[in-house]
C-alpha cells in the first residue's frame, strides 16, 4: 500500500494511525469484560434485572436505554469479539469485515430458483458476530425505510407501530448533523446515533447522478424524509472518519462511565433460554465461553424481571426452538420437548439483489484502482479523517415506484417497488466477489469485473428487489447449539417476483441508458455475459429475468422470522408488546419481529426498535415513563461525550 513512500513518510503515516487507533480505543470503542472472566462476585452477579440476548444493533439500544434506570442490573451478553479498528473505516473496501472471523459467515441451502451462478447455488447471509452486530460490520448507509412499511405494520395487526407511532422514536435516536433536514421536524439531534452526510457529494459522479435527476423530475433531498421516491444523497453513520456503530452510539466509554449498574460480555453464545416448564416463565440463560482460550462449560445466568432476544433473525429463532418454542414437527425432530408451538423460523424474507457496471469515456467518473491504493490518500485519512477512505462509496439511494405494477398489485405510489445504490467505481477485485458475494469462480468474468472493466472509469448499479411474496425458514441443523440453523431463503420461488424484479432493473437501467446528462460522458451498460442468456435480447425485461435469476443473491436485510402480530394470529410469534406468545418474562427485539420487510437497509429499523422495545419495557416494570423525543438545544457537533 505503501510502495514508493521513503521510510521516514511511512513512518510518519503510522504515527499517525496510530494516534486515530488511541482515540478511537480511549473514546469510541465500547468496553466489555470478556466471558472467560465472567465470575459471580467479581464485579458480576449470577442474576440479573434484565438479560439481554445480542449485543446487535438492536440489544446495545435496549441494554443502554434500561441501564438508564440506576435501581435495575442488566447483563448484555454478545458471543462475538470487541469491535476492532481495522473494520472502522467507511470505505469498506479497504479492510472489510464481511466474511471474516467478525461474521457469522452463515450460508443458506442451494437454492432451487435461483443462484446458478453461485458457488452451490448457496448465499452468503452475512451477520455481525462482534460487539455492535451488523452495525460493525455494514456499509453504515442510514435508511428508515418507507412511511407505508410502518402503516403495512399497523394493518397486519402490529399494533402501536404505524408510521406516526415510530417516528417520535427514529428522531429520538439520531443526532443528524443536517441542519436543512432538521428544519423539516423528521430528524433529531441530540440522540445517540451521530448520522451525517457521506462526505462524497462533491465529486464528479455526484454532480452527474443528480443533474440527471433533476432533469427527470427524480431529485430527492432526503430519502428518509416526506417522500422515498427518486434519487438522493447518502448519509451514513461516522464521525471524524471513523465508523458509528451502535456498540460506539450507545455503548462507548462515555455512555458506560456512570452506569455501574450495566454489564457487558463478549465471546458469550447462549445456547438456550431457561423456561420454566409448569409456569411458562423464562428464568435465565445458559451460554458457552467461546473466547478460544477457556475450556467449553455451560454457565447460569438468571433474570428477576425479563430476558430480551436480540440475536438477530438467525439465531433469535435458532435460541427460541433450542428452548422448546416452536413447531411440534421441528422440535421433535431434534427431540427438545415443546413448551409452546409457536411459528418460529418461518416467514424468512430478504431483499435480493443484482450489480451491473457502467464504463464511461470520462476519466472524472468513478474512483479507479489507482486512487483505492493512493498512499497520499491513505496520509490523508490518517492525519485528519477525511479523503476517499472516511467515505461510504454508495452516492446515492434511488427509490423507484412502477406505475404499471402499481396499478396490478394496488401497491400505493408513494410505496417503491426497487431500490438501487450508484457505487462510486466500477472496481471490485474478482477474488472478492468470490469470497464476499460466494460467486462461482467461472460466473466472474462473464459478470461486472472482467478483466476491461478494470481498466475503465466507471459505475456500478445494484438494484434490490424491495417487496418479495417468496419467503422462507430458519431451521435447526440439530440439537447442537454450535451447529448453524438451517436457512432457505426460497428466493424468487413465486414467479411474479420474477417478473417485478425484472421490470424494475430495466427501469433502473434505462435511466442512466437514456439520460442526456449520462450520455453525454459515454456512459454504457456492461451487460452480464452469461450463456443462459446469451439468446435474449439485452437490455429486455426477458433478459433481466434471466440475470437475476442467475447471479441474484442476498442484499443482507433477513427479516420477519419471529413476526409480530395479534395474539390471536396463528402467523405470530410475538405481540406488538414483542413478549414471545405464551412464555412470561421473553420478548424480542431486532429485525426478526417484522411482519413485512420494509422498503431499504435494515440497520436504521432496527435502532428504531430497539428504542421502543425499551421504552415498552421501562413503562411495563416503572411508573415513570420514558417519554418520547425531546429534541430541544444545542447541537452537538464534534464532541463524542455531549451526545445523548
Amino acid at each position: 500500500m505503501f510502495t514508493g513512500l521513503p521510510m521516514q513518510a511511512v513512518l510518519g503515516v503510522a504515527a499517525l494511525f496510530a494516534a486515530r487507533i488511541t482515540y478511537w480505543g480511549s473514546q469510541l470503542r465500547a468496553p466489555s469484560q470478556s466471558a472467560g472472566q465472567f465470575i459471580a462476585g467479581n464485579g458480576t452477579t449470577d442474576s440479573y434485572d434484565f438479560i439481554v440476548v445480542g449485543a446487535g444493533t438492536t440489544g446495545c439500544v435496549v441494554a443502554s436505554r434500561l441501564a438508564e434506570h440506576k435501581q435495575w442490573r442488566i447483563l448484555l451478553l454478545e458471543a462475538g469479539p470487541d469491535e476492532m479498528f481495522s473494520h472502522t473505516f467507511p470505505m469498506v473496501q479497504i479492510a472489510d469485515p464481511q466474511a471474516t472471523f467478525l461474521d457469522w459467515n452463515f450460508t443458506t441451502v442451494p437454492q432451487t430458483h435461483s443462484g446458478a451462478g453461485l458457488n452451490g447455488r448457496r448465499n452468503l447471509m452475512s451477520a455481525g458476530r462482534v460487539m455492535g452486530g451488523t452495525s460493525s460490520i455494514n456499509h453504515l448507509l442510514y435508511i428508515r425505510g418507507n412511511r407505508e412499511d410502518y402503516n403495512i405494520w399497523s394493518r397486519e395487526g402490529a399494533d402501536g407501530w404505524n408510521w406516526k407511532e415510530v417516528l417520535p422514536y427514529f428522531i429520538r435516536a439520531e443526532n443528524n448533523q443536517n441542519d436543512d433536514l432538521l428544519k423539516t421536524g423528521l430528524h433529531g439531534h441530540k440522540g445517540p446515533l451521530r448520522i451525517e452526510d457521506n462526505p462524497n457529494q462533491d465529486i464528479y459522479l455526484a454532480d452527474l447522478l443528480f443533474e440527471a435527476a433533476k432533469e427527470s423530475n427524480l431529485y430527492n433531498a432526503d430519502s428518509n424524509g416526506e417522500s422515498q421516491l427518486g434519487f438522493a444523497p447518502t448519509q451514513i453513520n461516522a464521525f471524524r472518519g471513523y465508523r458509528w456503530s451502535a456498540a460506539t452510539a450507545y455503548l462507548r466509554p462515555s455512555k458506560q462511565k456512570h452506569r455501574s449498574n450495566l454489564h457487558v460480555i463478549s465471546n458469550a453464545q447462549v445456547t438456550r433460554i431457561v423456561v420454566d416448564p409448569e409456569t411458562k416463565t423464562a428464568t435465565g440463560v445458559e451460554f458457552m465461553v467461546v473466547d478460544g482460550v477457556t475450556p467449553p462449560a455451560l454457565r447460569l445466568v438468571t433474570a428477576k424481571k425479563e430476558i430480551i432476544l436480540s440475536a438477530g433473525a438467525m439465531n433469535s429463532p435458532k435460541l427460541l426452538l433450542l428452548s422448546g418454542i416452536g413447531p411440534k414437527d421441528e422440535l421433535e425432530k431434534h427431540k427438545i420437548p415443546q413448551l409452546v408451538d409457536l411459528p418460529v423460523g418461518q416467514n424468512l424474507q430478504d431483499h435480493l439483489q443484482v450489480q451491473m457496471v457502467f464504463t464511461t469515456n470520462d476519466t472524472r467518473v468513478g474512483l479507479s484502482m489507482e486512487q483505492l491504493t493512493n498512499p497520499a490518500g491513505i496520509s490523508q485519512y490518517a492525519t485528519n479523517g477525511t479523503g476517499v477512505f472516511s467515505e461510504s462509496n454508495v452516492i446515492s439511494f434511488g427509490f423507484f415506484h412502477i406505475p404499471e405494477l402499481g396499478r396490478l398489485d394496488g401497491t400505493p405510489p408513494t410505496l417503491p417497488h426497487i431500490q438501487t445504490a450508484i457505487v462510486n467505481t466500477a472496481v471490485y477485485p474478482p477474488e472478492e466477489l468470490i469470497l464476499r458475494q460466494n460467486l462461482a469462480p467461472e460466473t466472474v468474468p462473464l459478470y461486472y469485473t472482467n478483466t476491461e472493466n478494470m481498466l475503465k472509469s466507471g459505475f456500478i448499479i445494484s438494484p434490490l428487489f424491495l417487496h418479495p411474496k417468496s419467503t422462507g425458514t430458519v431451521t435447526l441443523s440439530d440439537a447442537n447449539p454450535m451447529s448453524p440453523p438451517i436457512i432457505d431463503p426460497k428466493f424468487l420461488s413465486v414467479e411474479d417476483d420474477v417478473k417485478v424484479y425484472a421490470k424494475g432493473f430495466k427501469v433502473v437501467a434505462d435511466f442512466f441508458i437514456n439520460s442526456p446528462t449520462f450520455q453525454r460522458v459515454g456512459a454504457s451498460p456492461n451487460y452480464p455475459r452469461f450463456e443462459q442468456c446469451a439468446a435474449l435480447e439485452q437490455g429486455s425485461e426477458e433478459f433481466y429475468a434471466c440475470v437475476v435469476r442467475f447471479a441474484g443473491r442476498s442484499a443482507y436485510h433477513p427479516v420477519g422470522t419471529c413476526r409480530m402480530g395479534g395474539v390471536g394470529d396463528r402467523r405470530s410469534v410475538v405481540d406488538p408488546q414483542l413478549r414471545v406468545i405464551g412464555i412470561k418474562g421473553l420478548r424480542v427485539a431486532d429485525a426478526s419481529i417484522m411482519p413485512v420487510i420494509i422498503s431499504g437497509n435494515t440497520h436504521a429499523p432496527c435502532v428504531m426498535i430497539g428504542e421502543k422495545a425499551a421504552d415498552m419495557i421501562v413503562k411495563t416494570w416503572s411508573n415513570a415513563t420514558s417519554g418520547t423525543a425531546n429534541n430541544n438545544g444545542k447541537k452537538s457537533q464534534s464532541d463524542p461525550a455531549l451526545f445523548m
